[in-house]
């Protein structure tokens, strides 16, 4: 093999380019000019009388500018010299660039300390005392039909920190074994309940938390519920037990409608609550179907609910769901119950609040709450103690008596007559405010228009306020024709009506010549049917020769007077 021998010189390199983000290094007069603030040129003159030493110019550039007297002592000027010839040579460039920098940081003095960072939030103590965080809210749909009753997804309810804020809280309380109401008295029916439900549970009572959750779905919730007698339920908050859910691998919660929560027998729940805390989780995605109690004998007709941290899932207790068996990963989910109140309540919480009202205003004077019942009228005690609590006692259980037996109509003319007798008797001056909760009764139009002509001739104030959804005839009539005031309260305004009766009734006739009240209804004068419930508006009609009543129908006798109508 023949070697090659190149004796040829080596071809002259040219300097590789400086990097971009490599500086070159900068004259030194440039630096001394800028260091000690002055012109290039007084540097460059510098500079070449001190033979291009740095040090050496910028001692020749202080005893320029120092003044005449320091100058005088010749013996420091020489001290100087030597120390100056002394001084090891000047550094480079970059090394003297960082001198420079340092000398005038110097200068400047110490750098301000850095702003202190913001503290940390501090962590949630308790689930009681516990914080949420702002968050925006939507909602939307259950991906499925379900037609048999209410269902609603909430997203945004809680954030994620919150959420793992509540998981490890609730794990600090501990989890314990999630049982069955009325299955757990025995060992057989404990593992009976076993094989339909296999999860932990935390239980907390924390209404603080409670209330701030449904101020965030109080927007998508049902304002009012009906319940199988067809007594209507108003929305009123969350219970406030939260039950903290927990399954691992393997646990699970067969199909099952859910059982209602009572507060006594003025607040029920109807709707159920499931606030999930996590996702990622293989599994255990509640199940719905469309389908109110019983067993399905179809699974595959279920509808999964894929779950995201801080949404929120309401259905109806009489929903029939599952929590299917968890495959891989932990579930945790809070548990809860819509509450609902009767409808009544805000009723009764207006008639006791005008009640201590009158009495604040009127030392001595006496109130008296006659209850209109279905068939029958009831005198209420009306305690000079304790705020009128009695009162709101016998009401509520007046209110309850009128709901189990709503077929029947109130006796709206033996309570305004058994007031009456009972205001002639005690005082000559009294006035009466009609609280019309049902439907007018058209039999009881001539007994109300007689009560109504005496307590015209007593002189006796009638107010009369209506509280269905749409405004009573009978009760514009009465506060029409004993010179009184009326108003209309429907259910989806009933948180007002407090205010609306101490403002509307809470003045007497003197006084109310001198106030702005609300605006009051007129009554309606066309010509009802008597026979009608409720009263059915006339063009043409059939008349009592008697009493003059109007009725729809001709073959019948007239209530009143046994008289044919003509």
């Amino acid at each position: 093999m023949a070697e090659i021998i190149d004796n040829a010189p080596p071809a002259k390199r040219a300097k590789p380019a400086p990097l971009a983000d490599e500086k070159a290094p900068r004259p030194r007069n440039v630096l001394l000019a800028e260091f000690e603030g002055l012109a290039k040129a007084d540097a460059s003159q510098a500079l070449r009388d001190a033979g291009g030493d740095l040090d050496k110019a910028r001692a020749i550039l202080r005893s320029k500018r120092e003044p005449p007297a320091k100058r005088a002592n010749a013996s420091d000027d020489d001290d100087a010299r030597r120390r100056q010839e002394a001084a090891p040579a000047s550094p480079s460039g970059t090394a003297l660039l960082a001198q420079l920098r340092r000398e005038r940081e110097a200068r400047r003095g110490p750098p301000p300390a850095p702003a202190p960072a913001p503290p940390a939030l501090p962590r949630q103590t308790s689930i009681q005392a516990f914080e949420l965080s702002a968050a925006a809210q939507s909602a939307r749909d259950v991906p499925g039909r379900i037609d048999r009753g209410f269902t609603k997804i909430v997203d945004g309810v809680l954030t994620a920190g919150d959420a793992a804020e509540l998981i490890r809280l609730a794990a600090q309380k501990g989890y314990q074994v999630a049982t069955i109401k009325g299955q757990n008295r025995t060992q057989a029916a404990r593992q009976k309940a076993l094989k339909k439900r296999n999860g932990l549970r935390c239980m907390v009572n924390a209404p603080r938390l409670a209330d701030q959750i449904f101020d965030r779905l109080r927007p998508f919730l049902p304002p009012r519920k009906r319940d199988g007698n067809g007594a209507e339920w108003r929305l009123v908050g969350l219970n406030e037990r939260l039950r903290f859910l927990k399954y691992n691998p393997g646990m699970h919660f067969l199909q099952h409608p859910d059982g209602h929560f009572s507060r006594g027998r003025r607040e029920r729940s109807f709707i159920t609550l499931l606030l999930y805390l996590n996702e990622g989780y293989v599994g255990g995605h509640t199940t719905i179907w469309n389908r109110v109690g019983g067993q399905s004998s179809r699974p595959e007709d279920g509808i999964p609910v894929p779950p995201r941290v801080g949404m929120a899932l309401v259905h109806d207790h009489i929903l029939l769901h599952e929590s299917p068996k968890l495959r891989v990963g932990v579930k945790h989910v809070i548990r809860t119950d819509v509450m609902y109140e009767r409808s009544y309540a805000k009723v009764v919480e207006a008639v006791v609040a005008l009640r201590n009202a009158h009495l604040l205003c009127h030392h001595g004077g006496e109130v008296l709450v006659v209850a209109a019942l279905p068939g029958a009228t009831q005198f209420i005690s009306s305690d000079q103690q304790n705020g009128g609590a009695a009162t709101a006692k016998q009401l509520r259980e007046c209110a309850e008596r009128a709901d189990s037996e709503r077929k029947t109509p109130a006796a709206v003319a033996a309570a305004l007559g058994r007031f009456l007798c009972y205001a002639s008797r005690k005082t000559s001056t009294a006035r009466c405010v009609l609280f019309k909760c049902g439907e007018d009764d058209a039999a009881q139009y001539h007994a109300v228009m007689n009560c109504l002509f005496a307590a015209r001739r007593r002189k006796i104030l009638v107010d009369a306020v209506s509280l269905g959804a749409k405004p009573s005839p009978l009760a514009k009539l009465c506060a029409h024709l004993a010179k009184g005031a009326f108003t209309h309260n429907p259910p989806h305004l009933r948180d007002r009506l407090v205010a609306v009766a101490l403002a509307t009734f809470g003045a007497d006739a003197e006084c109310r010549q001198s106030l702005s009240l609300p605006a009051l209804h007129e009554a309606d004068f066309r010509t009802a049917c008597l026979c009608c419930t409720p009263p059915k508006i006339l063009d043409r009609g059939y008349v009592c020769a008697t009493c003059l009543s109007v009725y729809c129908r001709a073959d019948h006798e007239c209530p009143c007077t046994k008289a044919l109508r003509s």
